[in-house]
């Protein structure tokens, strides 16, 4: 079979880690796997030039008139170009013509809707991969990530008028709905847990198929002269040295492994509590080593830490972040810190270490206990209809 996998939205190799297991056996079972990425540049690390075919994603934008509290999945796709019809005509007929060019027998495409809709429009087989924030189930195109916040009731409506437009200039007599690319469970592969589903109101315990991850080599080392211990994996943010210094201010010593982080941004305030890997870090086995983890509040890091009863501190950049930094500060799994606010990250650092959090973050791994082990195995179970 011809396998075409496309990413599309969002930044970082997690996406693309994600399927790379189920990429490699699906190419050990003799199929054909075609990476349709957002980002080249992380592929040939990742994905040999010699087993897979790599194609450049078609580049969505962003809308000229953006929603400023955008916070649904119509909303995103607002934002990320599907305001505007010329810019939906130019990325609806780009998909098409991969795929045409491609003839793929399944399409798997994890975060956007570009290749879904036109996948549909070609009547192609598909699937959606991802976590609970980027696979919303049906209906729930227009419903807020955030308690707080209320999106916007016109998005949607507009995004469909484009797409539907865009499809029949490329000469499809196709009735585009948000269902087809909202997939049903049965084809959806939902690489998350209900803890971190923004939508767990709106599913089943089944429809969960777990968690499998790509984990650093390297462990973290720490040589015991700060108060406490942390491991941080973060992006780079402008409040960045701000954050280095609280963290050096309270004693406490940590180990960074930074995604895009350079040397020059660190070397300012290197300190002698800081100790700096230049590889991705080993985040099993922290369990007892370590008081938190600090992140972005990505799904991944998150999820691999609280998994060990570890507290997390989350510093949000993105909206998918906010949704899963709220989320640990509600169930008092760690604390969370608006990047913004410097004045807070010293207090926010030692907040973290209360033996309140601790204890709470101490009870997450029995919530998510029939879900381990079993998520690449499941995920796997779930191409399997799919496959000729």
């Amino acid at each position: 079979m011809k396998i075409l996998f496309a990413w599309e939205w969002g930044a970082g190799s997690g996406h693309l880690h994600r399927f790379l297991p189920l990429a490699s056996r699906l190419r050990n079972e003799g199929h054909r796997v075609t990476i349709v990425s957002k980002e080249l540049h992380r592929l040939p690390r990742l994905f040999p030039v010699e087993d897979f075919g790599y194609l450049q994603a078609p580049d969505s934008g962003r809308a000229a008139n953006v929603i400023a509290s955008g916070c649904s999945f119509a909303d995103i796709a607002f934002n990320l170009g599907f305001s505007n019809d010329n810019n939906v005509m130019a990325i609806c007929a780009a998909w098409h013509e991969i795929l045409k060019q491609q003839s793929p027998d399944l399409v798997i495409s994890d975060f956007g809707v570009g290749c879904l809709w036109v996948a549909a429009a070609m009547n192609l087989p598909s699937l959606r991969i991802g976590t609970g924030y980027t696979c919303p189930p049906q209906g729930s195109e227009s419903i807020s990530f955030l308690d707080d916040a209320q999106s916007n009731s016109r998005a949607a409506e507009v995004i469909l008028a484009n797409v539907t437009s865009a499809m029949r200039t490329l000469g499809f007599g196709f009735d585009c709905c948000w269902n087809d690319i909202l997939l049903p469970s049965s084809r959806t592969i939902l690489a998350s847990l209900p803890t971190l589903d923004p939508y767990v109101q709106l599913r089943c315990s089944d429809d969960y198929a777990g968690m499998w991850d790509h984990d650093g080599h390297t462990p973290p080392q720490w040589q015991g002269t700060g108060q406490h211990k942390a491991v941080a994996y973060l992006k780079p943010f402008p409040q960045f040295r701000q954050l280095i210094a609280s963290l050096h201010s309270a004693g406490i010593e940590t180990v960074l492994y930074g995604d895009g982080i350079s040397r020059d941004l660190i070397e300012p305030v290197f300190n002698p509590l800081l100790h700096v890997s230049d590889v991705p870090l080993r985040l099993s086995g922290l369990s007892g080593k370590c008081d938190f983890v600090i992140c972005n509040g990505n799904h991944g890091t998150t999820a691999k830490s609280l998994g060990q009863g570890i507290p997390v501190l989350a510093i949000p950049l993105f909206l998918e972040q906010r949704v899963n930094a709220n989320r640990i500060e509600r169930e008092g799994w760690g604390v969370s810190v608006d990047p913004r606010a410097t004045d807070q990250f010293a207090a926010k650092c030692l907040a973290v270490t209360r033996s309140s959090i601790r204890e709470s973050a101490s009870k997450y791994p029995k919530l998510v206990a029939q879900y381990d082990d079993r998520g690449l195995d499941e995920a796997w179970r779930r191409i399997q209809p799919f496959l000729k």
